[in-house]
């Protein structure tokens, strides 16, 4: 095996078992930190949940290497979750006719694009594990008043999930967010924001074309290039 003689940086990455009911539901390559709200967001951002009434319980092992969850109904993965989730893709597909038929988002914020520079560096200022190794994503959420909270991962969708279950444990309006992300707005990103509630996602890259599509569909605003001066306003 080779070795890091040299103590270079290295991101962070760890597999994960999600067990539902004493069974393994699926494993998340991640970051291993912030798991109970990874666990939670997942379900919520995938549409396995739309309550968190429906968990009974919610632990994280104490070595960081699993989450167990009792539901008070059964869970089944659906829309080609994929036993082991890895770090570069999302999961589940988009695609999914019960997507396009389900309402627009109502949105109950409004700000100028001209402010995300800020709370662009401010997500960017938290990021301490980007800063230490140069290779993890964040997410955060905002409102008018600026970043409320943010979360790192070796994966874009893993940070996703992490701010949505953080979200909720506040018990946050998600019609009132604004999601920040590091990586681009890919239609997993959409599809994510999208069944939690959130209507606007800016990330300093830019959305795909099916992202984009999804959000017109939805009533959801996209913004790219979100540190420079004059974003990107997509829809």
């Amino acid at each position: 095996m080779s070795e890091n003689k040299k103590n270079l940086p290295v991101s962070p990455e760890e597999p994960v078992r999600l067990l539902i009911n004493g069974e393994i539901f699926t494993t998340f390559m991640c970051t291993p930190e912030h798991l109970t709200e990874l666990a939670l967001g997942f379900l919520l951002s995938q549409g396995l949940i739309t309550n968190p009434g429906e968990i009974i319980t919610i632990t994280a092992c104490k070595n960081n290497r699993c989450v167990e969850i009792n539901t008070a109904n059964h869970l089944s993965p659906h829309g080609g979750l994929k036993s082991v989730l890895a770090t570069g893709c999302g999961s589940g597909s988009p695609l999914r006719e019960e997507f396009w038929k389900k309402p627009p988002l109502q949105q109950k914020i409004s700000f100028d694009p001209k402010e995300l520079p800020e709370i662009a560096r401010e997500l960017f200022d938290r990021a301490k594990q980007q800063k230490k190794t140069g290779g993890m994503h964040s997410c955060g959420l905002a409102k008018n008043s600026g970043l409320i909270l943010s979360r790192e991962d070796v994966g874009r969708h893993n940070a996703m999930d992490k701010v949505i279950g953080a979200a909720c444990y506040r018990r946050l309006n998600p019609e009132s967010l604004l999601a920040l992300t590091t990586g681009r707005i890919s239609s997993d990103m959409v599809l994510k924001a999208y069944n939690f509630g959130i209507p606007i996602i800016a990330s300093r890259s830019i959305p795909t074309s099916l992202a984009l599509k999804m959000a017109q569909d939805k009533n959801m605003t996209l913004i790219g290039r979100m540190t420079r001066p004059q974003p990107n306003l997509y829809c």
